[in-house]
């Protein structure tokens, strides 16, 4: 049976490495989970479709049509709440800065001209659902979830920043680039029809920019800083 659910609020983020090929990247800084951040605005970026028209001497079209329209990327607007070092540099490439503890630990980044825009990451987005008024908050006993996947941003920059009398936001503008390779994902992000949890159930395509569908799995637990990503070989 069709679902027809409506989308309400966003409830988790998770930013992953990814290297130049597009697939996900594993290393003991490589994943973070949030829920610091106020919204996540998509936009089709799309070429406009050739148009051909030409009218005879009577002023009848000979020849009315056009191309069809392409998409060459969602551009991609997060806005974030909370300042987190590693999820600045994994979304605009901002170098990090250390203290100076036995194990440095990130206190803040750089904005520098070498490193300008040079971020490949994958992003997950996890939303509750609407539901009517008196109708089933659960299925099967497990909470339903809206689950968005954008397999490849690159070229992440910040916008303008002000700091005034109230809270500063962050805002990172972002674009996706197809020909990802996250193939079915390093992550469980579903139960399968056996009840277990499982990774997506069929790999991404490399022409997918934006990927949503519905899941029972809860989403990680947010987590202050960067985590390992460890990939089966």
């Amino acid at each position: 049976m069709s679902e027809c659910p409506t989308l309400l609020q966003g409830t988790r983020l998770r930013a992953t490495l990814v290297d130049e090929c597009g697939a996900p990247l594993a290393g003991s800084c490589s994943q973070i989970v949030t829920d610091g951040f106020i919204s996540i605005a998509m936009t089709d970026n799309v070429e406009s479709p050739d148009e051909f028209k030409q009218k005879n001497a009577g002023g009848q079209f000979c020849v009315n049509q056009r191309s069809e329209p392409e998409l060459n990327w969602i551009e991609t607007v997060i806005t974030l709440c909370q300042v987190m070092p590693e999820l600045i540099n994994f979304l605009t490439g901002a170098r990090l800065v250390y203290d100076d503890a036995d194990t440095p630990v990130p206190v803040g980044w750089g904005k520098d001209s070498d490193t300008y825009a040079t971020a490949s990451v994958a992003l997950e987005l996890w939303t509750n659902l609407g539901r009517r008024r008196g109708g089933p908050a659960c299925t099967n006993g497990r909470t339903r979830h809206g689950y968005l996947l954008l397999p490849w941003l690159i070229e992440g920059t910040m916008s303008d920043t002000t700091v005034e009398n109230g809270p500063a936001t962050w805002v990172i503008n972002t674009i996706t680039q197809e020909g990802n390779d996250w193939g079915t994902g390093p992550y469980d992000v579903i139960y399968d029809r056996d009840g277990a949890v499982s990774p997506l159930l069929e790999a991404i395509p490399t022409t997918r920019h934006m990927h949503m569908q519905f899941t029972d799995l809860a989403p990680p637990d947010a987590f202050c800083g960067c985590q390992e990503l460890v990939i089966p070989s």
